[in-house]
């Protein structure tokens, strides 16, 4: 991302590969996207600026529809290869039948379906390798108690902790928190904690279980933290010295393993019901690129996507390859509601330990800015952001749309320094947002 701003003499040209990731985007101050520093950097420099992507961010391509970028488009694959058959697995045929037969068979494999494993089972036969695609690390998103419902969360997030079977602790995936695993509920002193939900730990289990034989890597940033532990990894995948990899996003960027002929999205539904108008795009984006790694060796690649929402726009693109029709449709969608790229967005958040004394100053705060981008900017209202504490401060959100950015940012920039300052409560603005939690 830094190096964007490379001091370089003689620049001639600006690659920005995977233009969509929103890993480009710098999430402390001083705060910018990258891709917009390269485009601005190319423009003053005079020289070309190259953004690369399979899926395309919807600014960057609304900016191609409009003239303002050039448009050009690869047709076809490396040696004319065929794309991956991408079929979906309904999961909900498969809670309907458990339910009719009073529950789960002593043979069935959680997490995986019958056709998937049936799949996978081919491949292994034939010699060839499968990448299980998980959009989570860790063992079970959440250990609930059966008894009273109780659910352990972060004592500085308010979210549940994540159930990590290696280590066997609770962790907090945002502050990093971590406490060892309890052997009773500490509501009510119950022993019944059950794991819901799969991450990368639980879905090598049950690949484990139905392929006793197979060679499993396991890749995610738990697995993957030691240094170098990367790279041997994708060598020994490569050379392949494993049968199946498991892992999350990190195995759906770039990769070329000509001995991958199946993909399968093990979960994919948490990422298309995010509190975040981009969900759907992000859910498309990650489809696209997972399958992507099927099939690019000789063999066409088959891609299976288990679901609970098999008639979701993003599924059903993905499921064609269909960039063209899933943009068109969202476009219109954000079009709609005024969310970009038909609006800009300047989000503020105010934080503090002490809520009453964040809710307060948000409350009051926000209404003095809303005052003065009268006609230039529309709110909401404050909100408690979607997670509402997090690493122990509390947080309200105030986001703004506007047409007008130049002149909705030279007030707020103003305002912000006119202000009185609580050094109680932090204030950060972002423009142009791309998290929202």
């Amino acid at each position: 991302r830094s190096a964007v701003f490379a001091p370089l003499r003689e620049l001639g040209l600006i690659v920005v590969d995977e233009e969509h990731e929103t890993a480009y985007k710098q999430g402390e101050t001083p705060r910018y996207h990258a891709r917009d520093v390269a485009v601005m950097r190319a423009r003053r420099e005079g020289i070309p600026v190259l953004l690369g992507s399979a899926c395309p961010s919807l600014e960057s391509y609304a900016n191609a529809l409009a003239g303002k970028y050039r448009l050009l488009e690869l047709s076809a694959r490396v040696e004319d290869r065929s794309l991956p058959l991408v079929q979906i697995v309904d999961l909900r045929r498969r809670g309907r039948k458990r339910r009719s037969t009073a529950g789960a068979s002593p043979s069935e494999i959680p997490w995986l379906s019958g056709e998937l494993q049936e799949e996978v089972g081919k491949r292994l036969a034939r010699g060839e390798q499968a990448l299980l695609y998980v959009n989570r690390r860790g063992y079970a998103r959440v250990l609930q108690c059966s008894d009273c419902g109780g659910v352990k969360e972060c004592p500085h997030c308010s979210i549940a902790l994540t159930y990590h079977r290696a280590g066997e602790n609770l962790r907090c995936h945002f502050c990093g928190h971590s406490e060892p695993l309890p052997v009773a509920c500490p509501v009510c002193r119950g022993a019944r904690l059950e794991a819901l939900g799969a991450g990368t730990e639980r879905v090598v289990e049950s690949v484990q279980k139905a392929f006793p034989s197979a060679r499993i890597l396991r890749m995610d940033s738990d697995s993957m933290a030691r240094k170098g532990a990367l790279g041997e990894a994708l060598r020994a995948f490569a050379e392949r010295r494993f049968d199946i990899l498991v892992g999350t996003q990190m195995v759906a960027k770039g990769l070329h393993f000509p001995g991958v002929t199946f993909v399968g999205v093990v979960q994919i539904d948490g990422l298309l019901h995010m509190p975040d108008f981009r969900s759907a795009e992000r859910a498309f984006q990650q489809l696209l690129q997972v399958a992507g790694r099927s099939g690019r060796g000789e063999s066409r690649g088959v891609v299976f996507v288990q679901t609970r929402s098999p008639f979701h726009p993003a599924i059903q693109f993905a499921r064609h390859h269909d960039y063209r029709g899933f943009a068109e449709q969202e476009l219109e969608f954000r079009a709609s509601f005024g969310y970009p790229p038909h609006a800009r967005l300047v989000l503020l958040v105010w934080k503090s330990p002490d809520e009453s004394l964040c809710r307060q100053a948000a409350q009051i705060e926000s209404g003095e800015l809303c005052q003065r981008l009268s006609g230039i900017a529309e709110g909401g209202g404050v909100l408690p952001a979607p997670i509402a504490r997090l690493q122990g401060s509390f947080r309200y959100q105030l986001l703004l749309k506007t047409n007008r950015i130049v002149e909705a940012a030279r007030v707020i920039k103003q305002w912000t320094e006119e202000r009185l300052r609580r050094p109680e409560v932090d204030l950060t603005v972002d423009v142009d947002p791309v998290d929202f939690l």
